[in-house]
């Protein structure tokens, strides 16, 4: 079992990446939860997934001795087909009952090779906050080698 914890001299209330503990392997990642930043964000949306037990089973290919996993490597996993994941952004429901602009990016998180921030954003929406309409073409995250251990996140600005 691992247990990673931020720097014992930290004085801020930031949180560190734990996508990055988590790909290697760590059991348990320390994380503020005062801060509401995208790294708690990750965490509260991974562990929902169970059940919000706070427990999920590694991937099959990080229990078995017999494969060899490198999350820094091109293909990390041997023998795992990179997957496709398309997602379409529709629209958005109740986000401000103000006349503001609005658009969403689409980030992924998972291994280096998986994670792609910042390169999917719709166009924006003007003078609409409150039910604003999208509907773009799909955004196509072409290899994702290691679904499992993946995150999408939606952020509206």
């Amino acid at each position: 079992m691992s247990r990673i914890y931020p720097k014992g001299g930290r004085v801020d209330s930031s949180n560190y990446m734990p996508q990055i503990f988590w790909n290697a392997g760590c059991q348990m990642v320390s994380l503020n939860y005062q801060t509401p930043d995208l790294a708690m964000q990750l965490n509260l949306g991974k562990f929902e997934y169970n059940g919000s037990c706070g427990y999920l089973l590694k991937p099959d290919f990080m229990r078995r001795p017999d494969r060899t996993f490198d999350p820094f490597s091109e293909t990390p996993v041997d023998g795992v087909i990179a997957a496709t994941c398309s997602v379409q952004v529709i629209s958005g429901q109740f986000l401000s009952d103000k006349k503001i602009g609005t658009y969403v990016e689409v980030d992924m998180y998972g291994l280096p090779t998986d994670t792609i921030r910042k390169e999917f954003r719709t166009r924006m929406v003007m003078n609409n906050g409150l039910n604003p309409v999208y509907n773009e073409e799909c955004f196509v995250f072409r290899k994702v080698c290691m679904s499992d251990a993946s995150s999408i996140a939606f952020e509206v600005l």
